[in-house]
Protein backbone atom coordinates (compact mmCIF):
# COMPACT_ATOMS: atom_id res chain seq x y z
CA UNK A 1 0.00 0.00 0.00
CA UNK A 2 2.78 2.41 0.81
CA UNK A 3 4.47 1.46 -2.44
CA UNK A 4 1.30 2.31 -4.38
CA UNK A 5 1.06 5.71 -2.68
CA UNK A 6 4.62 6.67 -3.56
CA UNK A 7 4.28 5.21 -7.03
CA UNK A 8 1.23 7.37 -7.77
CA UNK A 9 2.88 10.42 -6.22
CA UNK A 10 6.03 10.09 -8.32
CA UNK A 11 4.08 9.69 -11.55
CA UNK A 12 1.89 12.65 -10.60
CA UNK A 13 4.89 14.87 -9.85
CA UNK A 14 6.49 13.89 -13.16
CA UNK A 15 3.17 14.31 -15.02
CA UNK A 16 3.41 10.81 -16.47
CA UNK A 17 0.99 7.94 -16.83
CA UNK A 18 1.72 4.88 -14.66
CA UNK A 19 2.39 2.69 -17.70
CA UNK A 20 5.07 5.05 -19.08
CA UNK A 21 8.76 4.66 -18.46
CA UNK A 22 10.43 7.62 -16.79
CA UNK A 23 13.77 8.59 -18.26
CA UNK A 24 16.28 10.14 -15.89
CA UNK A 25 16.26 13.29 -18.04
CA UNK A 26 12.59 13.81 -17.11
CA UNK A 27 13.50 13.64 -13.45
CA UNK A 28 16.27 16.18 -13.93
CA UNK A 29 13.90 18.49 -15.84
CA UNK A 30 11.33 18.69 -13.04
CA UNK A 31 13.91 19.63 -10.42
CA UNK A 32 13.64 23.24 -11.59
CA UNK A 33 9.98 23.69 -10.74
CA UNK A 34 8.83 21.21 -8.08
CA UNK A 35 8.69 21.94 -4.39
CA UNK A 36 11.41 20.82 -1.98
CA UNK A 37 9.38 17.98 -0.45
CA UNK A 38 8.70 16.43 -3.86
CA UNK A 39 12.33 16.91 -4.86
CA UNK A 40 13.50 15.18 -1.68
CA UNK A 41 11.17 12.29 -2.42
CA UNK A 42 12.48 11.91 -5.97
CA UNK A 43 16.07 12.01 -4.79
CA UNK A 44 15.34 9.36 -2.18
CA UNK A 45 13.84 6.98 -4.74
CA UNK A 46 16.47 7.69 -7.39
CA UNK A 47 19.32 7.26 -4.95
CA UNK A 48 20.88 10.53 -6.01
CA UNK A 49 21.41 14.07 -4.84
CA UNK A 50 20.30 16.52 -7.51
Amino acid sequence: MLFEYYNRLIFKVLKREPHEEIPFSAIKDVTHYINKEDLDLLCMFCGTDI
